[in-house]
């Protein structure tokens, strides 16, 4: 609608543009927009969705790092729980235990983890079981138990999770004496890697089967690449004086094998040369 009072009155400015034979400009009549609650409520709505969501997102990654954290502490009590019967199959016997048992021929028949069972509270079992074979028909009943110590996989109970360095000098080297090795607490240095995880080893707990020192040596790569953690961001190694390191898989392997052998572990410096690997610091 036309603006009345405009058209009776004309502005200058109104006569010399029709003078110039253009037409004149309309003058709209403006329309006030009502302010209310619901010009703002499309705008709170996105904002109190954009906050829910990202309250949402924060506690679950708090759940995860939980859930995380919690794990990653179950394993760091099982490589210590292992280690604790490692220290006192030692005591009773004078030595580590040797990775396999073996006979007087030499043929395998089961692993140091099924040796030191009675060192963690399995104390039924006479002495033909562990003189026995791990897949013998004697050991149908062990065969069948699940520790946490060495099988921290729910969906695995009985598959084991925990290697040791095994091979010559090595800490579970094996010797003359049917299940024990040759050396014990005082002939190895407090660097040397005794124990790592071991997850998807498809080994059972009993199983002879570790991680031989010769292969991880000519190893090349990540220590990823030839290890495997129980977590994507870490793999925990154990040393013999009973620390536990989370190393991060992409630690060159290079940089471990110095703690892997005996010799090369005493003049081996950990701090200087794993420190910086670390992901639990």
């Amino acid at each position: 609608m036309l603006n009345d009072s405009a058209s009776e009155n004309p502005s200058n400015d109104d006569r010399l543009i029709r003078q110039a034979g253009l037409s004149a400009p309309l003058y709209l009549p403006q329309v006030e927009v009502e302010s209310g609650p619901f010009r703002y409520s499309l705008k709170g709505l996105l904002l109190g969705v954009t906050i829910l969501v990202c309250a949402i997102a924060f506690i679950t990654w708090l759940v995860r790092q939980a859930a995380l954290e919690r794990r990653n502490i179950e394993i760091r009590n099982a490589l210590r729980q292992a280690f604790l019967s490692v220290k006192s199959f030692e005591d009773a016997r004078q030595r580590f235990p040797s990775a396999v048992y073996t006979t007087a021929e030499g043929q395998a028949l089961n692993s140091w983890r099924f040796q030191i069972a009675p060192y963690w509270g399995v104390n039924t079992l006479g002495r033909e079981y562990y003189n026995a074979a791990w897949d013998d028909p004697i050991n149908a009943e062990p065969r069948s138990w699940d520790f946490y110590i060495f099988c921290t996989s729910v969906a695995d109970p009985t598959t084991t999770n925990v290697f040791a360095i095994s091979g010559l000098d090595t800490a579970f080297e094996v010797s003359e004496w049917p299940g024990a090795s040759k050396y014990r607490s005082s002939d190895v240095p407090s660097n040397l890697i005794m124990l790592m995880e071991a997850a998807d080893s498809k080994t059972h707990w009993m199983q002879p089967g570790d991680y031989e020192v010769a292969k991880l040596l000519v190893a090349a790569g990540r220590l990823g690449d030839t290890v495997k953690g129980l977590l994507p961001d870490r793999i925990h190694v154990l040393f013999a004086d009973g620390e536990v390191w989370a190393l991060s898989p992409d630690t060159p392997i290079d940089a471990v094998k110095p703690f892997f052998t005996i010799t090369d572990a005493k003049t081996a410096l950990r701090d200087d040369s794993l420190s910086r690997y670390r992901v639990d610091n």
